[in-house]
C-alpha cells in the first residue's frame, strides 16, 4: 500500500472502503448505479418504477415519473465529453430503504476532469424498483466544472 500524496487529485480518490458486494446494494439501485455507468438513459431509467418521484438533486424540481427521469439523464450525458458514471462507496440500511454514499467521475468535452461525490436515499417500492429517491450533491461544483475554459 503506498503512501498517501498531499496534492490535490482532479479524479476521485479511490475509496478505502471495497466496492459493495451486489448483496449489499437491493437489485434495483445496483441497476441504478450501473446503468448510469452504462450512459444508457433507457436502462438506468429501468431501475426506477413507472411513477417514481426523483430528487436529483434536492432542492431541484422534482422528476416525476420514469419518463421525466430518463429524459434528464439523456439530457446530462452530452455536458460530458466521457461520462463515467456513479459508483457507489458505501450502503447504510437494506431491505426496501437505503442511503448510498457515491463518487462520479468523467470529463469535460475538452478533455478535462470533472469528480463530484454525493449520497442518494432511495426507497422501494412493492415491485421492488426505485419509488423515490433523493439525491444529495454540490449541482453548483458539478456545473462549474463542466463550464467551458476561459482562456486569459
Amino acid at each position: 500500500m503506498s503512501a498517501p500524496t498531499a496534492s490535490p487529485s482532479p479524479s476521485p480518490s479511490p475509496s478505502p472502503f471495497p466496492f459493495p458486494s451486489a448483496s449489499a446494494l437491493a437489485p434495483a439501485v445496483a441497476a441504478f448505479f450501473e446503468g448510469s455507468r452504462s450512459g444508457d438513459p433507457d436502462a438506468w431509467a429501468a431501475s426506477f418504477a413507472p411513477d417514481a418521484e426523483y430528487h436529483d438533486p434536492v432542492g431541484t424540481p422534482v422528476l416525476a415519473g420514469r419518463a421525466a427521469i430518463r429524459d434528464q439523464f439523456a439530457a446530462v450525458l452530452p455536458l460530458f465529453g466521457r461520462f463515467d458514471g456513479i459508483r457507489p462507496d458505501r450502503v447504510h440500511g437494506g431491505g426496501d430503504e437505503m442511503a448510498v454514499t457515491w463518487r462520479g467521475a468523467g470529463e469535460t468535452p475538452d478533455g478535462r476532469p470533472v469528480a463530484w461525490e454525493g449520497v442518494n436515499v432511495f426507497a422501494l417500492g412493492a415491485d421492488g424498483l426505485i419509488a423515490h429517491c433523493r439525491a444529495y450533491f454540490d449541482l453548483a461544483s458539478v456545473l462549474a466544472q463542466l463550464a467551458p475554459e476561459v482562456s486569459e
